[in-house]
C-alpha cells in the first residue's frame, strides 16, 4: 500500500514544476508592463507585419491612422470605415489603425513607425496632431495629486494587470510552442467608457492640469525624413486635430503656443505638402467619456465628418 503513495521527493518535483510554469506565465504576462515606455520585440514585430500587410496590397487603396487612445475612440470601427471608404473611392480600401497609449514623438520613434511607413508607404497617412506635435507637461498640482493617489494605484496595479493581460495568455502560449499568431483584432468590451453616456468628471478635471508646448520642427528629425520620402512617393499625409471640448482646448495651449502651432503646420504644408484637418466645431460634453476621449455619440459625429471630408477632397 505504501508503494502506491508518492514519495515526498516526487511531490516536491511536482510542486516545483507547477511553480516553474506559473513563474514563466507570470513573466510572459507581466514583463511588458514593468517598463511602460518599452516596446517588446513581439510588439515591434506585430506593428511591422500589420503595416506591411496593409500597405503592400497594390490592388487596394491603403490608409493608415496613427495616434493615441484619442484615435482609438475616434476610429472605433476600422472595418465599417473600410466599407464606407470603398464606396466613396469605388475601389477596395484597406484601413490600419495603430493607437499607442501615452503617445508622443519619442514613443512613436521607439515603435519604429516612421521608418516602417517609409519602407511600406500607404496611399493615405493620417497622423494625430494632438499628441505628436505637442509635448505635454504636468503641473506641480498634478504631480501632487498623483502622489496622493499612489497607494491606491499600487493597490490596484496587480488586479488591473490581470484584467488586461489574461485575455492575451492564449497569444503568449501560441508563441511559446512556436505557432505564429495570425492577426490581433481589438474589440472594445461593452464595459468600456466608450459606450457610456456618463462623463468621468474626475478624469476630466485632471486634463486641466496638463499644459501643452508645441514642438519645434527640428525636434522631429526622424518623422521629417519619413514625411519627405512619403511626399516623393505621392503618399497623402494629413495631420488630424480630433474633436475636443472648448474648455480643454483653451486650457492645453496658451495664445503664444497657438501661434507657434499655426506656424509649424504652415511650414509642414510648405515643406512636405502635409494638410491639416481640423474638426470644424467643439462638441459638447455628452460626446465624450471624459472630456478628451470621444464616446460612441462623439465617434459617430466624427465618422460622418471624416467621410464627408474625404469625399470632398479625394
Amino acid at each position: 500500500m505504501n508503494d502506491k503513495i508518492p514519495s515526498l521527493k516526487l511531490w516536491g518535483y511536482a510542486f516545483g514544476l507547477v511553480f516553474l510554469i506559473a513563474g514563466i506565465l507570470f513573466v510572459l504576462v507581466f514583463i511588458d508592463d514593468m517598463n511602460p515606455n518599452r516596446f517588446s520585440n513581439q510588439s515591434l514585430h506585430d506593428i511591422e507585419e500589420a503595416i506591411k500587410k496593409n500597405n503592400n496590397q497594390t490592388s487596394k487603396i491603403s490608409l493608415v491612422i496613427f495616434g493615441s487612445s484619442l484615435s482609438r475612440n475616434a476610429f472605433a470601427n476600422p472595418d465599417v470605415l473600410e466599407k464606407n471608404l470603398s464606396k466613396i473611392f469605388k475601389k477596395d480600401v484597406t484601413v490600419l489603425k495603430i493607437a499607442i497609449g501615452s503617445l508622443n514623438m519619442d514613443r512613436a520613434e521607439q515603435s519604429n513607425f516612421f521608418n516602417l511607413v517609409n519602407q511600406y508607404p500607404p496611399d493615405f497617412l493620417f497622423i494625430e496632431n494632438n499628441n505628436l506635435n505637442i509635448d505635454y507637461r504636468d503641473t506641480s498640482q498634478q504631480k501632487e495629486s498623483f502622489n496622493n493617489s499612489l497607494d491606491l494605484l499600487i493597490e490596484n496595479k496587480l488586479p488591473a494587470l490581470i484584467h488586461l493581460k489574461l485575455k492575451n495568455i492564449k497569444f503568449y502560449l501560441k508563441n511559446i510552442i512556436g505557432i505564429k499568431s495570425s492577426e490581433i483584432i481589438e474589440f472594445l468590451p461593452p464595459s468600456d467608457p466608450f459606450y457610456s453616456n456618463n462623463i468621468d468628471t474626475s478624469k476630466y478635471k485632471t486634463y486641466f492640469l496638463k499644459k501643452g508646448f508645441v514642438r519645434h520642427f527640428s525636434q522631429n528629425e526622424i518623422a521629417n525624413k519619413a514625411y519627405e520620402e512619403l511626399n516623393k512617393k505621392n503618399s497623402k499625409i494629413v495631420f488630424l486635430n480630433l474633436p475636443i471640448t472648448s474648455c480643454l482646448d483653451s486650457a492645453y495651449l496658451n495664445p503664444n503656443d497657438r501661434i507657434k502651432m499655426e506656424q509649424l503646420l504652415n511650414y509642414y504644408s510648405y515643406k512636405y505638402n502635409i494638410e491639416t484637418w481640423n474638426y470644424p466645431e467643439y462638441l459638447n460634453d455628452s460626446c465624450f467619456s471624459d472630456g478628451a476621449h470621444l464616446n460612441y455619440v462623439g465617434a459617430r459625429n466624427f465618422d460622418t465628418w471624416f467621410l464627408n471630408k474625404i469625399s470632398a477632397t479625394k
